[in-house]
């Protein structure tokens, strides 16, 4: 790629190198910029700095430091006016020992009783197919008269506790009636429940399985003055143990919190101590001095209040100037009397010696330059910095004297080890700043930090913003060169090139196996043998060498073993697609990468089908033509036939007196009427079978349906000489289907029934559920011998009156079946000797569906 620009080239590495220079100090400058004006925003305040309405410097009154400073220095003495006497808490915390252990002591053992209560409880009401075979350590002198009242929650607390601290509330236990043909066992612990309240039940501990204390966990709790205690215990312990937990507790407690105290003392002591410019006195309210570095005359409110700075509270008046939003005095502990005096003020000459004389000397120096320019120069350094970088990108591969791009020697280095080397370079500079800014500030806090660390912490994070920057700007110089050589990045990485070489090798291995083992028919066996020979032989060389020490053919026993699990996996699968498609019947489609043995397959498989589809396209459309034909036979049939019924009736009202002639009339109607019923359900079991016909499905009551079914045709059944007995289901099934077509369904298979049941026999009927489903089942035996199948029964214009001598046209049972289909259900029939049955299933209705 000739990628040669004359601009470009005239420029000389000199140039190349000012441009880095360049970009290397603008980014030091960028970043000493923005963190000068951090340290002002720290050390102003972002409130007072933003109220002012510009970015400009406050007064030092009003700055952050000084004020979180004082504040946290008015805290601290605050906390030492107030702080109780450790003597005092000693006494009051041993004082409080006893009662303390003891009511935690008392929860522990309600708790325990509360649980073996419900264990008793479980046992007395639990007991179905229980087998009396347990030894239980009961006593056999118990109490035989059942109490006649239960025992509230309260009389229970009561009865039971041994101090005036109550146990924690359980809910009032109904009474347990004994039965008095449970076993022993369970009668005994019946009339334990009933004579036993509160903490009488720990002598019954030995009843309850011991998970039962190990699995409940409860939470203890001491009060301690200004404080609490709390810990999680399991009740599996004894009353001894418990208390000697208890008792640990409170003594770890009492020590925790008295060092606490201790610690605090000493760390506003040291803090106050620190100080030369700070001003303070503290006294109890007592009286007694706790610190002071001033007189009580010094300490006057006329002589605190003109300072910059200032915290005056005398018998409960209070003055504050400097502690701004960061001290809440409302806070803080306080005496019930109000008498603790405590001063603090700040002197208005500040000396050398602590931290506010540093933070008005940081002040100084900053107000020389506002936050105003400091942003400003961020943002034009940054600005600069960013185009002499892309001035670098645009140089990067042009040299003086040649054509094209020339790459640089570190071009040369594999691109992944190079990125490895920037990104270790950049994370050992990082580690280096932070452990050196680390091992320094750990000496103080975070406002001394800043204070006296400020220029340290500059100077370091802006050369540390220039090495990141340096760092990036090589390396993505060096991708570009790469870039506008037209090399590829990524095939310069050696791990991608290690992966080609291992796929490439695998590759040829793979295509070395594959001619091993191409099938040829009539030849599999002699193969397989080889094959598996060969994959035993390997895995056993593997093996030993592995085990002769040379760990690393753990790698090819692992390759050898996933590539023979790859390959028959891929076998079997394609093998299980080809089944599958032979299964549904389905089109096979060409596949080149599939194994030999399996092409030849799927091609005898595909031929077969293709010869199978035909056969069945042909099927289906000889009874589309066929449907059709009936379909529109059926309708040409019908307006003729209506014309000859119409005729018929009119015949019927001309007043022919002609009995002969009367009697043709009338076979003429029945014939007539009959023709019609035949046509219309030819027009039905067309439209049912190609499915063109339209469900309302709604939740139907499948019982309220077959009993009016089955009032409708009583009466017709009756004139045969017919009896149904039906067994209608207490809970009868609800079923989310068509009621007309459901009727209809019915009325098929009962009008089946009447027509060829014998006479003077007995048709049962029954509703039920069965799994999802809703059934309607009819049985009857038939006047006929049924010499033909189940399913022939269900084909069109198919009798099981072979000599056709009774009404009927052999749809009935066909549409039924059809009909069911559609809603989701199903018809199945079943014949024994001249016994028929048949049963319809439709899916029960399901909750929240509506039609």
């Amino acid at each position: 790629m000739d990628t040669k620009s004359k601009n470009i080239e005239r420029y000389p590495l000199p140039v190349k190198g000012l441009c880095l220079v360049l970009a290397a100090a603008l980014l030091f400058l960028s970043a000493y910029s923005a963190l000068e004006a951090g340290v002002r925003l720290f050390i102003y305040g972002i409130d007072e700095v933003t109220t002012l309405g510009s970015l400009s410097a406050p007064s030092f009154e009003d700055t952050n430091v000084l004020n979180e400073m004082f504040a946290n220095d008015a805290q601290s003495l605050v906390t030492l006016a107030e702080q109780p006497d450790r003597a005092e808490i000693k006494k009051q915390l041993e004082k409080n020992k006893d009662s303390e252990t003891e009511k935690a002591l008392n929860r522990y053992l309600a708790e325990k009783a509360q649980v073996i209560e419900d264990e008793l409880y479980y046992v007395a009401t639990h007991y179905d197919g229980y087998e009396d075979n347990v030894s239980w350590d009961i006593e056999d002198d118990v109490d035989e008269t059942v109490p006649t009242t239960v025992h509230s929650a309260d009389e229970e607390v009561s009865a039971g506790a041994t101090s005036t601290t109550a146990p924690p509330e359980v809910n009032a236990r109904k009474k347990v009636a004994v039965d008095e043909n449970a076993p022993l066992t369970v009668r005994r612990v019946q009339k334990i429940l009933n004579s036993t309240q509160g903490l009488e039940y720990l002598k019954y501990e030995s009843l309850v399985r011991p998970e039962a204390f190990r699995e409940k966990y409860i939470d203890l709790m001491f009060d301690i003055p200004n404080n609490s205690w709390s810990w999680s215990v399991d009740l599996s312990m004894s009353e001894d143990e418990a208390k000697k937990n208890i008792t640990e507790e409170y003594s770890e407690a009492e020590n925790i919190y008295l060092t606490d105290l201790l610690q605090e003392s000493k760390r506003c002591k040291n803090k106050l101590s620190e100080t030369v410019n700070l001003k303070y006195y503290a006294a109890d309210k007592n009286g007694k001095v706790v610190i002071s570095n001033m007189t009580a005359k010094e300490a006057e409110e006329k002589s605190v209040v003109g300072h910059m700075c200032y915290f005056f509270d005398r018998d409960g008046m209070r003055r504050t100037k400097g502690t701004g939003d960061r001290f809440s005095y409302d806070n803080a502990p306080s005496s019930e009397d109000g008498k603790t005096t405590v001063v603090l003020f700040l002197e208005d000459d500040l000396k050398p010696g602590d931290d506010y004389y540093t933070a008005i000397t940081c002040y100084d120096e900053l107000t020389g330059r506002g936050i105003n320019e400091c942003i400003i120069g961020f943002a034009v350094c940054f600005v600069l910095a960013i185009v002499f970088s892309v001035m670098l990108f645009c140089f990067a591969g042009h040299k003086r004297g040649y054509e094209g791009i020339t790459l640089a020697f570190i071009d040369k280095v594999p691109t992944d080890v190079h990125f490895a080397v920037s990104v270790g370079l950049l994370i050992a500079a990082a580690a280096g700043f932070f452990g050196i800014m680390t091992s320094v500030f750990d000496r103080y806090d975070y406002i001394s930090q800043i204070l006296y660390l400020r220029k340290l912490l500059v100077y370091a994070l802006s050369a540390l913003v220039m090495i990141f920057g340096l760092i990036g700007i090589e390396w993505l110089t060096s991708v570009i060169r790469i870039k506008k050589s037209g090399e590829s990045f990524f095939k310069r990485c050696i791990i991608v090139k290690l992966f080609a070489l291992i796929f490439k090798g695998i590759r040829r291995l793979f295509k070395k196996l594959k001619k091993l083992v191409t099938y040829k028919p009539g030849h599999i066996k002699l193969r397989v043998i080889l094959l598996a020979v060969g994959y035993i032989a390997l895995n056993v060389l593997f093996f030993a060498l592995t085990a002769a020490g040379a760990g690393v053919f753990v790698l090819a026993i692992i390759l050898l073993n996933g590539a023979a699990i790859f390959f028959a996996l891929k076998y079997f699968i394609s093998l299980d697609r080809l089944i599958t498609a032979a299964k549904n019947r389905e089109i096979i489609p060409y596949d080149e990468k599939q194994p030999e043995s399996l092409r030849i397959l799927a091609d005898s498989l595909r031929y077969n089908n293709d010869e199978l589809q035909t056969a069945v396209n042909k099927a289906i459309k000889n009874e589309r033509m066929r449907a059709e034909l009936i379909t529109n036979v059926s309708h040409d049939l019908k307006t003729p036939l209506t014309s000859v019924i119409s005729y018929v009736e009119l015949l019927k009202k001309c007043g022919i007196t002609d009995e002969t002639a009367c009697g043709y009339i009338d076979v003429l109607d029945e014939k007539a009427v009959k023709l019609k019923r035949l046509i219309d359900d030819l027009i039905e079991a067309s439209k049912v079978s190609s499915g063109n016909v339209t469900l309302n499905n709604t939740i139907i009551n499948l019982g309220e349906l077959t009993v009016q079914a089955i009032g409708e045709m009583n009466d017709d059944f009756e004139k045969n000489g017919l009896e149904i007995i039906s067994e209608i289901s207490p809970e009868p099934p609800m079923i989310f289907a068509d009621s007309q077509k459901t009727f209809r369904v019915i009325d098929n298979l009962m009008n089946n029934a009447r027509k060829y049941s014998a006479k003077g026999s007995r048709v049962y009927i029954n509703t039920y559920s069965e799994n999802g489903y809703g059934a309607f089942e009819i049985k009857n035996m038939s006047a006929e011998p049924l010499n033909i199948s189940p399913d022939e029964l269900t084909e069109r214009f198919v009798r099981g009156d072979e000599s056709r001598t009774r009404e009927g046209n052999g749809l009935g049972l066909s549409i039924a079946k059809d009909l069911c289909v559609l809603m989701g259900g199903s018809l199945s029939i079943t014949i024994d000797g001249d016994l028929f049955k048949a049963t319809v299933r439709l899916p029960e209705a399901k909750e929240g569906q509506q039609g």
